[in-house]
């Protein structure tokens, strides 16, 4: 019988991702990613967030350093990788990573104006074309 190992999450970014290169000279990117869930509690609904670490190679790691910072939104697909280790002091460690396959990225945020620029404002009503002039289309 054949098995499926598919993730697809949508979060936001807990840090910027973090760069390096394999021996090999692969470029790896790693970031945390959390996701919230909701859970159905006596008083009504409690928020609850967990933290992922996703990890991204070659091309798509350098994409994701160029495009993705702290607090941004990004959907995820890729798979579950167990990962085991002993710490320094001896200790066995795991936990489970994604390897990310393809990351979707949002729009870009646009940048705040920055101290000595005008701060962008809405139009007021008096500058707006009046209910009576004509549209040409």
């Amino acid at each position: 019988m054949r098995s499926v190992n598919k993730v697809f999450l949508y979060g936001n970014l807990g840090a910027d991702p973090e760069v390096r290169k394999t021996p090999s000279g692969t470029d790896v990117a790693q970031f945390s990613l959390a996701t919230n869930r909701s859970i159905r509690i006596e008083e009504g609904y409690r928020s609850e967030t967990d933290w992922h670490t996703v990890v991204v190679f070659d091309w798509l790691a350098r994409r994701a350093a160029d495009r993705l910072r702290k607090g941004h939104p990004v959907a995820v697909v890729g798979s579950l990788r167990p990962k085991r280790w002993t710490d320094s002091e001896g200790s066995p460690r795991k936990r489970v990573e994604i390897y990310a396959e393809n990351l979707c990225f949002s729009p870009l945020p646009a940048p705040l104006p920055s101290s000595d620029e005008e701060e962008m404002t809405m139009p007021n009503s008096d500058t707006l074309l009046p209910e009576t002039a004509e549209v040409p289309f």
